[in-house]
């Protein structure tokens, strides 16, 4: 598989928006593809971390609700934000009102750096496993060994004389063989230990 079809295979797995992103940076190889996924979920989650008032309503705090212009009342005056609550994250003493928003958040972050790492590993798995794939296809069919003791048919093969029938201690050829070099050890006037030997005892 080539390089344009690996990188297809990984952006298949995207969400729609980071594949809007990816698309944009147009990687070129799988390692760009990586280092570009990285960047765009760093980005996310620096975002996500930045201190801006959370849109859903704290514990304890009521919901504002609009009210008729020119008709002011204590309800309304209690229920409208301050607008100096929006510099409370940058005050030290108003952190109490963003303690809760920035938990969240800290947990949200904490939560996408876990599924980040788990992108980062099975993106390395699904590479590994294309490459284990690609060396497969590539790789020339192992030939059967040679059967050296038994012929097709199953009968067994002599090492000797290579003929099928019979083993190596049954071999007649090797008998045969055995019985000329004993017999030209013991012809006369060779000389050898062996007929020395018997020389010496007649």
């Amino acid at each position: 598989m080539k390089e344009e079809g690996r990188l297809r295979h990984l952006l298949r797995g995207l969400r729609p928006e980071t594949m809007e992103k990816m698309i944009i940076a147009n990687p070129s190889n799988c390692g760009e593809f990586l280092q570009t996924l990285l960047r765009i979920n760093q980005a996310a989650l620096m975002a996500r971390a930045s201190c801006t008032p959370p849109s859903f309503p704290l514990s304890g705090m009521q919901p504002w609700t609009p009210t008729i212009p020119g008709m002011p009342s204590a309800a309304a005056a209690t229920t409208q934000p301050s607008p100096v609550s929006h510099l409370a994250c940058d005050h030290p003493h108003g952190a109490a009102p963003c303690a809760a928003g920035q938990h969240v958040r800290r947990q949200d972050a904490n939560a996408d750096n876990r599924a980040l790492r788990a992108i980062s590993e099975s993106i390395e798995a699904l590479t590994e496993r294309i490459k284990a794939i690609e060396q497969q296809v590539r790789r020339p069919p192992v030939p059967w060994p040679p059967k050296t003791s038994r012929g097709d048919d199953g009968r067994p093969r002599c090492q000797y004389c290579q003929r099928l029938g019979h083993v190596d201690r049954q071999c007649h050829q090797r008998y045969r063989d055995e019985e000329q070099q004993r017999g030209r050890r013991d012809r006369p006037g060779e000389r050898g230990f062996d007929s020395g030997n018997r020389n010496c005892r007649a």
